[in-house]
């Protein structure tokens, strides 16, 4: 997007009109070093995401932990650890809101 409103700005804008070339070559060096550096962060994996799903609001990751002897999932939405689930024992609670409305 960037690269589109600068070509932008050079078609339509005044910037073509400046007698110094100085101003175009560091320009395009510019440019030049933004694209490498941009291809080479797609190539190694830099701008990869470590979230499951990557919504509109939240990155959002399922991991398994052993707590107290139990394989549980967590869920946990940005930073925030949200639930523990138990697949293979349901009535094992972690919260202790959820013993005392459980």
């Amino acid at each position: 997007m960037a690269i589109f409103l600068f070509a932008m700005a050079l078609a339509f804008g005044d910037l073509w009109k400046i007698r110094l070339k100085i101003p175009a070559v560091v320009t395009l060096v510019a440019i030049a070093i933004g694209v490498i550096l941009s291809s080479g962060s797609y190539a190694f994996g830099w701008l990869e995401s470590s979230c499951l799903i990557e919504s509109n609001y939240f990155c959002i990751k399922v991991r398994e932990r052993d707590i107290d002897g139990h394989r549980v999932r967590t869920l946990t939405l940005d930073r925030l650890l949200h639930s523990y689930v138990a697949k293979d024992d349901p009535t094992f609670l972690v919260y202790g809101y959820e013993k005392v409305t459980g």
